[in-house]
Protein backbone atom coordinates (compact mmCIF):
# COMPACT_ATOMS: atom_id res chain seq x y z
CA UNK A 1 0.00 0.00 0.00
CA UNK A 2 2.87 2.36 0.73
CA UNK A 3 5.52 1.36 -1.79
CA UNK A 4 3.24 0.21 -4.60
CA UNK A 5 0.27 2.49 -3.86
CA UNK A 6 -2.08 -0.44 -3.50
CA UNK A 7 -1.38 -1.90 -6.92
CA UNK A 8 -1.48 -5.70 -6.72
CA UNK A 9 -1.89 -8.37 -9.36
CA UNK A 10 -4.59 -11.05 -9.37
CA UNK A 11 -1.92 -13.77 -9.34
CA UNK A 12 -0.39 -12.31 -6.18
CA UNK A 13 -3.73 -12.33 -4.40
CA UNK A 14 -4.40 -15.91 -5.44
CA UNK A 15 -0.91 -17.01 -4.38
CA UNK A 16 -0.81 -15.35 -0.97
CA UNK A 17 -4.41 -15.48 0.27
CA UNK A 18 -6.13 -18.65 1.46
CA UNK A 19 -9.36 -19.88 -0.12
CA UNK A 20 -11.27 -19.20 3.13
CA UNK A 21 -10.31 -15.52 2.90
CA UNK A 22 -11.15 -15.29 -0.80
CA UNK A 23 -14.54 -16.87 -0.12
CA UNK A 24 -15.35 -13.79 1.98
CA UNK A 25 -13.39 -11.25 -0.07
CA UNK A 26 -13.17 -12.33 -3.75
CA UNK A 27 -10.03 -11.46 -5.74
CA UNK A 28 -11.53 -8.48 -7.59
CA UNK A 29 -12.87 -7.05 -4.34
CA UNK A 30 -9.51 -7.56 -2.61
CA UNK A 31 -7.73 -5.69 -5.41
CA UNK A 32 -10.22 -2.82 -5.08
CA UNK A 33 -9.88 -2.75 -1.27
CA UNK A 34 -6.09 -2.53 -1.44
CA UNK A 35 -6.40 0.36 -3.85
CA UNK A 36 -8.84 2.19 -1.56
CA UNK A 37 -6.70 1.55 1.52
CA UNK A 38 -3.64 2.88 -0.28
CA UNK A 39 -5.38 6.22 -0.81
CA UNK A 40 -6.13 6.45 2.91
CA UNK A 41 -2.88 4.98 4.23
CA UNK A 42 -0.15 6.15 1.89
CA UNK A 43 1.71 7.48 4.95
CA UNK A 44 1.28 4.32 7.02
CA UNK A 45 4.18 3.53 9.35
CA UNK A 46 4.52 0.31 11.34
CA UNK A 47 5.57 1.13 14.91
CA UNK A 48 5.62 -2.34 16.49
CA UNK A 49 4.96 -5.89 15.37
CA UNK A 50 4.80 -9.09 17.42
CA UNK A 51 3.81 -12.61 16.55
CA UNK A 52 4.91 -16.09 15.57
CA UNK A 53 4.83 -18.28 12.48
CA UNK A 54 1.05 -18.07 12.07
CA UNK A 55 -0.12 -14.89 13.81
CA UNK A 56 1.00 -11.28 13.74
CA UNK A 57 -0.25 -8.16 15.51
CA UNK A 58 1.16 -4.84 14.30
CA UNK A 59 0.58 -1.32 15.53
CA UNK A 60 0.82 1.50 12.99
CA UNK A 61 0.21 5.18 12.55
CA UNK A 62 -1.32 7.12 9.69
CA UNK A 63 -0.82 10.76 10.53
CA UNK A 64 -2.43 11.24 13.93
CA UNK A 65 -4.50 8.05 13.66
CA UNK A 66 -3.42 4.79 15.25
CA UNK A 67 -4.16 1.40 13.74
CA UNK A 68 -4.03 -2.19 14.91
CA UNK A 69 -3.36 -4.71 12.13
CA UNK A 70 -3.88 -8.43 12.69
CA UNK A 71 -2.78 -11.12 10.28
CA UNK A 72 -3.23 -14.89 10.55
CA UNK A 73 -1.89 -17.62 8.30
CA UNK A 74 -3.42 -20.95 7.49
CA UNK A 75 -1.05 -23.43 9.21
CA UNK A 76 -1.08 -25.93 6.35
CA UNK A 77 -0.51 -23.59 3.39
CA UNK A 78 1.01 -20.54 5.13
CA UNK A 79 -1.40 -18.41 3.10
CA UNK A 80 -3.15 -15.41 4.65
CA UNK A 81 -6.46 -16.49 6.17
CA UNK A 82 -7.21 -13.28 8.06
CA UNK A 83 -6.20 -9.65 7.58
CA UNK A 84 -7.89 -6.96 9.64
CA UNK A 85 -7.32 -3.21 10.01
CA UNK A 86 -9.02 -1.47 12.92
CA UNK A 87 -8.55 1.59 15.14
CA UNK A 88 -6.00 1.00 17.86
CA UNK A 89 -7.85 1.81 21.07
CA UNK A 90 -5.18 0.34 23.33
CA UNK A 91 -5.67 -2.32 26.02
CA UNK A 92 -9.18 -3.43 26.94
CA UNK A 93 -10.41 -1.22 29.80
CA UNK A 94 -10.75 -2.89 33.18
CA UNK A 95 -12.81 -0.17 34.88
CA UNK A 96 -15.30 2.58 34.08
CA UNK A 97 -12.57 5.23 34.47
CA UNK A 98 -10.33 3.35 32.01
CA UNK A 99 -13.17 3.19 29.49
CA UNK A 100 -13.94 6.88 29.92
CA UNK A 101 -10.30 7.87 29.37
CA UNK A 102 -10.04 5.66 26.27
CA UNK A 103 -13.28 7.01 24.84
CA UNK A 104 -12.26 10.62 25.43
CA UNK A 105 -8.95 10.00 23.67
CA UNK A 106 -10.71 8.59 20.62
CA UNK A 107 -13.66 10.99 20.39
CA UNK A 108 -13.76 13.89 22.85
CA UNK A 109 -17.42 14.65 22.17
CA UNK A 110 -18.78 11.09 22.26
CA UNK A 111 -21.44 9.81 24.64
CA UNK A 112 -21.36 6.51 26.50
CA UNK A 113 -24.10 4.47 28.18
CA UNK A 114 -23.26 1.83 30.76
CA UNK A 115 -26.20 -0.35 31.80
CA UNK A 116 -26.63 -3.72 33.46
CA UNK A 117 -29.86 -4.40 31.55
CA UNK A 118 -31.51 -2.34 28.85
CA UNK A 119 -35.17 -2.85 27.95
CA UNK A 120 -35.75 -3.47 24.23
CA UNK A 121 -39.13 -1.71 24.12
CA UNK A 122 -41.26 -2.19 21.01
CA UNK A 123 -38.40 -3.85 19.13
CA UNK A 124 -39.69 -7.08 20.73
CA UNK A 125 -42.33 -6.97 18.00
CA UNK A 126 -39.62 -7.95 15.51
CA UNK A 127 -39.54 -11.37 17.20
CA UNK A 128 -43.28 -11.72 16.60
CA UNK A 129 -42.68 -10.80 12.95
CA UNK A 130 -39.87 -13.36 12.72
CA UNK A 131 -42.11 -16.05 14.20
CA UNK A 132 -44.80 -15.17 11.66
CA UNK A 133 -42.27 -15.21 8.80
CA UNK A 134 -41.10 -18.68 9.88
CA UNK A 135 -44.67 -19.98 9.74
CA UNK A 136 -45.20 -18.41 6.31
CA UNK A 137 -41.98 -19.93 4.96
CA UNK A 138 -43.09 -23.30 6.33
CA UNK A 139 -46.40 -22.96 4.49
CA UNK A 140 -48.41 -22.92 7.74
CA UNK A 141 -49.57 -19.33 7.33
CA UNK A 142 -50.13 -16.93 4.44
CA UNK A 143 -50.07 -13.14 4.24
CA UNK A 144 -53.59 -13.25 2.79
CA UNK A 145 -55.05 -15.31 5.65
CA UNK A 146 -57.85 -13.46 7.40
CA UNK A 147 -58.21 -12.98 11.16
CA UNK A 148 -61.12 -11.54 13.08
CA UNK A 149 -60.48 -8.92 15.77
CA UNK A 150 -61.30 -10.29 19.23
CA UNK A 151 -62.21 -8.28 22.29
CA UNK A 152 -60.25 -10.60 24.60
CA UNK A 153 -57.12 -9.98 22.49
CA UNK A 154 -57.41 -6.20 22.53
CA UNK A 155 -54.71 -4.18 24.26
CA UNK A 156 -54.02 -0.52 25.07
CA UNK A 157 -52.51 1.91 22.54
CA UNK A 158 -50.28 2.59 20.71
CA UNK A 159 -52.12 1.51 17.63
CA UNK A 160 -55.60 1.63 16.10
CA UNK A 161 -56.75 -1.99 16.00
CA UNK A 162 -58.16 -1.74 19.54
CA UNK A 163 -60.77 0.61 18.05
CA UNK A 164 -62.00 -1.93 15.49
CA UNK A 165 -65.23 -3.67 16.50
CA UNK A 166 -64.94 -7.33 17.46
CA UNK A 167 -65.42 -9.48 14.39
CA UNK A 168 -63.70 -7.03 12.03
CA UNK A 169 -61.80 -9.16 9.51
CA UNK A 170 -58.28 -8.14 8.51
CA UNK A 171 -55.53 -9.98 6.67
CA UNK A 172 -52.40 -11.23 8.41
CA UNK A 173 -50.46 -8.74 6.30
CA UNK A 174 -52.56 -5.84 7.64
CA UNK A 175 -51.97 -6.93 11.23
CA UNK A 176 -48.22 -7.19 10.53
CA UNK A 177 -48.08 -3.80 8.81
CA UNK A 178 -49.86 -2.15 11.72
CA UNK A 179 -47.61 -3.90 14.24
CA UNK A 180 -44.42 -2.63 12.59
CA UNK A 181 -45.42 0.69 11.03
CA UNK A 182 -47.32 2.19 14.00
CA UNK A 183 -46.30 -0.20 16.81
CA UNK A 184 -49.88 -1.40 17.11
CA UNK A 185 -50.17 -3.36 20.37
CA UNK A 186 -53.49 -5.04 19.63
CA UNK A 187 -52.28 -6.15 16.20
CA UNK A 188 -49.17 -7.54 17.90
CA UNK A 189 -51.18 -9.63 20.35
CA UNK A 190 -53.43 -11.00 17.60
CA UNK A 191 -50.36 -12.16 15.68
CA UNK A 192 -48.63 -13.51 18.80
CA UNK A 193 -51.61 -15.66 19.77
CA UNK A 194 -52.19 -16.76 16.17
CA UNK A 195 -48.55 -17.67 15.51
CA UNK A 196 -48.21 -19.18 18.98
CA UNK A 197 -46.10 -18.22 21.95
CA UNK A 198 -43.77 -21.21 21.52
CA UNK A 199 -43.12 -20.31 17.89
CA UNK A 200 -42.14 -16.76 18.84
CA UNK A 201 -39.95 -17.99 21.69
CA UNK A 202 -38.20 -20.24 19.17
CA UNK A 203 -37.70 -17.18 16.95
CA UNK A 204 -36.04 -15.38 19.88
CA UNK A 205 -33.54 -18.21 20.21
CA UNK A 206 -33.04 -18.41 16.45
CA UNK A 207 -32.22 -14.70 16.37
CA UNK A 208 -29.37 -15.37 18.85
CA UNK A 209 -30.79 -13.33 21.72
CA UNK A 210 -28.05 -13.32 24.36
CA UNK A 211 -30.39 -14.30 27.21
CA UNK A 212 -33.68 -15.65 25.85
CA UNK A 213 -34.75 -16.77 29.32
CA UNK A 214 -35.32 -13.11 30.18
CA UNK A 215 -38.29 -12.97 27.79
CA UNK A 216 -39.61 -16.48 28.34
CA UNK A 217 -42.55 -16.79 28.65
CA UNK A 218 -43.02 -14.29 25.84
CA UNK A 219 -45.63 -11.81 27.09
CA UNK A 220 -48.22 -10.17 24.91
CA UNK A 221 -48.67 -6.42 25.31
CA UNK A 222 -52.00 -6.86 27.14
CA UNK A 223 -50.33 -9.30 29.51
CA UNK A 224 -47.51 -6.81 30.15
CA UNK A 225 -49.97 -4.05 30.98
CA UNK A 226 -51.87 -6.30 33.38
CA UNK A 227 -48.62 -7.51 34.91
CA UNK A 228 -47.21 -4.03 35.44
CA UNK A 229 -50.49 -2.82 36.94
CA UNK A 230 -50.55 -5.75 39.36
CA UNK A 231 -49.16 -6.10 42.87
CA UNK A 232 -45.83 -4.21 43.06
CA UNK A 233 -44.15 -6.84 45.26
CA UNK A 234 -45.00 -9.61 42.78
CA UNK A 235 -43.78 -7.50 39.86
CA UNK A 236 -40.49 -6.75 41.63
CA UNK A 237 -40.02 -10.43 42.51
CA UNK A 238 -40.57 -11.48 38.90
Amino acid sequence: MVRRHGKIERAEIEAHFHASFLAQVPVDQAIAVFGELAQQMDALTITTATGDNTHLVAHATVGDAKLRITLALDPASSQIAELLFQPDVGPKPTSYDDAQRALTAIAPHAQMLVAAELAIGSSFKLYVLLGLADRILAGKQHWTDELAVRDDWKSLPSGITQNDPAGTVLTVQTFAERMISISDNTATDHLLYTVGRKQVEAAVREAKHARPALITPFFGTRELFVFRLGAPDETARY
